[in-house]
């Protein structure tokens, strides 16, 4: 995600699936870029078919 104006905040997901998963987010110096290791969505009813670690 990148934003025209710093907002640290804005770098946490606002809903999460049951089985989804994502790394803590990172923001950059400027406060103007969030970024994830790893994102997995899984759709409903799919079973983990890999671990939810970066």
């Amino acid at each position: 995600m990148h934003l025209q104006e710093p907002e640290p905040e804005a770098c946490v997901p606002g809903t999460q699936g049951v089985d989804d998963y994502f790394s803590p987010p990172r923001v950059s110096s400027d406060g103007k870029t969030c970024c994830f290791s790893k994102i997995i969505l899984r759709a409903k009813g799919i079973a983990a078919t890999s671990p939810n670690t970066p």
